[in-house]
């Protein structure tokens, strides 16, 4: 059954010459496809993983960190929980499923930043309630752990599994360089915004979590438990998404045969997709 697939996908891509970057404008399928990787570069990177990752300095002194030993400290105990999430988090993904997995961890990410917003802005009004810097500093450790679980192995299981054959390595370069280009944004761009209006800026993250929540709803579909011939069929189904949450049912039909018992027999087939009814 497997083979039989993996046949007539080899056959389809051979017929369509699906090999070249214009091969995400070929049709409607492709195109989807092209749009998904890009959400996944931009939604992975701007959830606010840059405050809570590579600049923690910076969100630790928001809260009341700012000794060297707190800072060194507290950066050991991100990076130490943030590697146990991942591992979780990546034995998880088959039995959660992808989808599933990122749109709850979205909605994870926005129940943090609201949390951490408020407590961002009692405690820089008051800096003598460090309780309320010590609780921000925790919920934003939280959002740190939901990020590892979901995004640090979906970030590259994700796209290969919804990209074909022939386009997977031109697909996968795609999102890199739409990730480098966010990270060159984050990096060299957000650090103004953080030095012009301070924890305020990261309300950003809020409302770019709020707007990758629908998205993701909408237009994610689910890949666990599919083969990479049976994803192709949900891409080129009216409506994906829906397709993608229900039943897949595959039906191979043999319309001929030919050949004899010396030379070998060949069958001649056809592969019909069934909803679940």
């Amino acid at each position: 059954m497997t083979l039989m697939e993996m046949r007539e996908a080899f056959e389809d891509e051979a017929v369509r010459k699906t090999g070249s970057y214009s091969a995400f404008f070929s049709g409607r399928a492709m195109t989807y496809r092209l749009w998904l990787i890009i959400a996944i570069a931009f939604f992975s990177q701007y959830a606010g993983n840059w405050l809570a990752g590579g600049f923690t300095v910076i969100t630790n002194a928001q809260f009341g960190f700012k000794t060297a030993e707190q800072q060194l400290s507290l950066s050991i105990a991100n990076s130490v929980l943030g590697f146990i999430a991942g591992q979780i988090g990546a034995s998880f993904c088959e039995k959660i499923g992808r989808r599933t997995m990122i749109i709850y961890g979205t909605m994870g990410f926005i129940g943090c930043w609201t949390i951490i917003l408020i407590c961002l802005q009692i405690f820089n009004a008051n800096e003598e309630l460090t309780g309320v810097g010590v609780a921000g500093w925790i919920v934003e450790q939280v959002f740190g752990l939901i990020y590892c679980f979901t995004w640090l192995s979906l970030n590259a299981l994700y796209p290969a599994e919804i990209l074909p054959y022939s386009a997977r390595a031109k697909g996968l370069a795609l999102c890199q360089l739409f990730i480098n280009m966010s990270g060159v944004i984050q990096n060299f761009v957000f650090i103004y915004g953080v030095d012009a209006w301070g924890w305020k800026f990261d309300s950003f993250f809020l409302f770019f979590n709020i707007f990758a929540l629908v998205i993701e709803y909408f237009f994610f579909v689910e890949t666990r438990g599919y083969s990479l011939e049976k994803i192709d069929i949900i891409f080129n189904t009216p409506n994906p998404v829906k397709k993608s949450i229900s039943d897949v049912r595959t039906v191979v039909e043999v319309t001929e045969i030919s050949g004899d018992k010396d030379r070998g027999y060949y069958l001649t087939y056809s592969m019909n997709d069934l909803s679940r009814r």
